[in-house]
């Protein structure tokens, strides 16, 4: 089972029930020439067979994340995780029709503790770099870990009144640096790590936050648990914490 490659030089097209209608119309737009930045899908067949059991989804899940990632990389000359030219990725759901319930977008993927300092590098501008930081986490962990929004909103709200500023906006980047380092990515390495050893003992279950992650669908869970546990991906990636 083949991923499906966007831009980047690419110009495959699929139907919208291949690979879901927001897919098809980039892919549409990039064989015709217009600009698209490079993309990926996995394929809607992959996703019915992680929610089907299929004994092959999880490897195939994992050959397409390493064949994705490696595509971007090639088509835009930056690496994931890089400390000098980071590779962000947005993950986005999607459907043949569209339909209510669909998951949020996670923002930033690839925005480790590394990429930051790459981004600054790139950029020369830190409050950006670790902007970018604390919306990955923040989208990380209420989309793929279900954790309770309200605490995270607590912490923006202590340190903006801390800092006497009237929002998050007018937050400085040492302040965000120390949003993300001290609140999010601790909280969010404690579940990782309870994940982790849950997988390391043959339980395929998700921790559950304060609102239950079994919501989330299997497909969309198997995708992060892969992406972010995978033996190839921690070895680039610092987890979360850094």
């Amino acid at each position: 089972m083949h991923i499906v490659r966007i831009g980047g030089g690419s110009t495959e097209q699929h139907s919208a029930d291949a690979i879901g209608a927001k897919a098809a119309n980039l892919a549409r737009m990039a064989a015709l020439g217009l600009p698209v930045p490079p993309a990926f899908v996995l394929p809607v067949k992959l996703c019915a067979a992680i929610i089907d059991k299929d004994a092959h989804a999880e490897r195939h899940l994992c050959d397409g994340l390493k064949q994705g990632i490696a595509f971007l990389e090639s088509a835009t000359g930056k690496r994931l995780g890089d400390r000098r030219q980071p590779l962000l990725v947005s993950v986005r759901s999607g459907a043949a029709r569209s339909m209510p319930g669909m998951l949020d977008t996670v923002l930033n993927v690839g925005c480790t503790s590394a990429a930051v300092q790459g981004l600054i590098r790139m950029t020369g501008r830190p409050r950006l770099a670790w902007d970018c930081r604390r919306r990955f986490l923040e989208s990380f962990s209420e989309t793929v870990l279900g954790l309770n929004p309200g605490p995270f909103a607590a912490r923006v709200a202590e340190l903006t009144t801390s800092e006497g500023v009237g929002s998050d906006c007018e937050l400085d980047s040492e302040a965000l640096e120390r949003l993300a380092a001290l609140h999010y990515s601790r909280q969010i390495c404690v579940v990782l790590r309870r994940t982790q050893a849950k997988r390391s003992r043959g339980h395929r279950g998700h921790y559950d936050g304060r609102r239950s992650s079994r919501n989330l669908p299997k497909c969309y869970r198997a995708f992060f648990l892969n992406f972010w546990m995978g033996r190839e991906v921690l070895k680039r990636q610092d987890v979360i914490a850094g």
